[in-house]
């Protein structure tokens, strides 16, 4: 379960204590005296049902309840069969096995998945297309001073945020940073819930909380009531004058507020239009509330985490945030880049689950395959691949099976893999002495093969 203030009379329906809507102690349940309470009772009445019973229940009540499906199950899960996200391909080493569908759609458009290539497949290719692109400018910079906003790639555009917490307002912050005009819009009786977070509990200290100016940097603020007429006619003015707008809105609040896609794109057509639904705008998951938690739990990250023998567990910085935000604002800077040459806007949405779903891919291969050998192969791989990308790209959590024998072929060595009773939990990132031998290995090898690649 994770929520805002907002949310609490949705919770206290589902978990069968209406009453507590109009009990002036449970006002807030965020206070502390009556967070300890629901801490209890919460619990206790989750013990009274199936992780299922519940999760059909929060869909009744639009409460932000989730549940924490393994890789495995993400394959069958209906909210993403049903809108075909999985994806089968062919590779000359796997064979056949599911991908997953990008993270952001254009105009309906999720980009072509194909597998991954092996190692020096086609350097003549991507050499060529690299000799395509245009010179860049030699040009100095001089770093001496603060760049002039005027010199900022997004400089002159202007992007309305109607964002809240964290994803969108992060997303909008990095357009923000890249100098573009962003106006934050919030609503009187609607203001963004992370306002009162950090120990934030008076009017004249909701300007002050750490975690909302953390994230309003380089942006204005506007404050309009989207629920009356003229507050709906002033952000329309607003947004005829736009280049993006970007919402993270549950799906269908948009269209009832005659702020979607095809509204807006009749008033300003070159408009780039930017959704950030917890679960899409399709499918049986779309209804469903979620926070940056919820969007973790439900895309499989969660699943994989936690002490052995002991429970799942978050993440400590909800990976579904910052890892949506990044993704829209670089959808939008792709929008934005396409619009040089169309002169057209278009229909951007960033299902913020299926992002965390991509992260995990890896892992959904080890779940469909041989577990107890890709178990051992992976567990190498957690020391011999990080090593491998320690050296070349920075620091990667995860590692593959693929990873760790393609590792140990690139550098011509075969290693044994450790025994299977070492490992209870195939996902559980430990280190093992193989690392000890392939350092051993990488340092002639990684020398030697960088100078035959080319590469400095």
């Amino acid at each position: 379960l994770a929520g805002m203030p907002r949310q609490a009379p949705s919770i206290y329906d589902c978990i069968g204590h209406p009453e507590f809507k109009t009990d002036p102690f449970f006002a807030n349940g965020w206070a502390p005296e009556a967070n300890d309470i629901l801490l209890a009772l919460i619990p206790e009445w989750t013990m009274q049902h199936t992780s299922r019973e519940i999760f059909e229940l929060a869909t009744e009540f639009r409460t932000p309840f989730s549940m924490i499906p393994t890789p495995r199950e993400l394959l069958e899960w209906p909210g993403l069969v049903e809108t075909n996200f999985w994806h089968q391909v062919e590779h000359p080493v796997l064979g056949p096995h599911p991908l997953p569908s990008g993270p952001v759609s254009f105009d309906g458009d999720r980009g072509e998945q194909r597998r991954a290539p092996l190692v020096g497949e086609h350097p003549d290719e991507i050499r060529a297309a690299l000799e395509d692109l245009p010179a860049s400018s030699d040009t100095a910079s001089d770093t001496s001073d603060a760049p002039n906003a005027a010199d900022l790639p997004l400089a002159g555009l202007r992007v309305v945020d109607a964002t809240q917490v964290w994803a969108g307002p992060y997303a909008c912050r990095y357009l923000g940073d890249m100098g573009a005009d962003v106006i934050k819009i919030e609503g009187p009786a609607f203001p963004d819930s992370v306002r009162g977070l950090g120990g934030v509990a008076t009017a004249e200290s909701v300007n002050l909380s750490a975690y909302f100016n953390e994230y309003i940097r380089n942006k204005r603020g506007l404050a309009i009531d989207l629920q009356q007429p003229e507050g709906a006619a002033a952000l329309k003015r607003i947004l005829a004058t736009a280049d993006v707008f970007v919402e993270n809105w549950s799906s269908g609040v948009a269209d009832r507020l005659g702020l979607g896609y095809d509204q807006l794109h009749e008033l300003n057509p070159k408009l780039i239009y930017v959704s950030m639904p917890g679960f899409g705008h399709e499918g049986p998951d779309a209804a469903r509330v979620g926070y940056g938690p919820t969007i973790e739990q439900m895309g499989g990250l969660v699943a994989l985490q936690g002490y052995e023998g002991g429970p799942p567990h978050k993440s400590g910085i909800s990976y579904g945030d910052p890892v949506s935000g990044t993704t829209t604002a670089g959808a939008g800077a792709v929008a934005l880049h396409r619009r040089e040459r169309t002169n057209e806007g278009c229909y951007i949405v960033v299902p913020q689950r299926d992002g965390i779903v991509g992260l995990v891919g890896e892992l959904t291969e080890l779940f469909i395959r041989n577990l107890e050998l890709v178990a051992q192969r992976t567990q190498l791989g957690a020391d011999g691949a990080k090593l491998a990308l320690d050296l070349n790209f920075g620091h990667r959590q995860h590692s593959s099976p693929v990873g760790s024998h393609g590792f140990c072929g690139m550098i011509g060595r075969c290693v044994a893999p450790p025994p299977s009773s070492l490992w209870r939990r195939p996902w559980a990132c430990s280190r093992w002495p193989a690392g000890t031998v392939l350092r051993q290995h990488v340092p002639s090898c990684g020398s030697d093969r960088t100078r035959k690649a080319g590469f400095t």
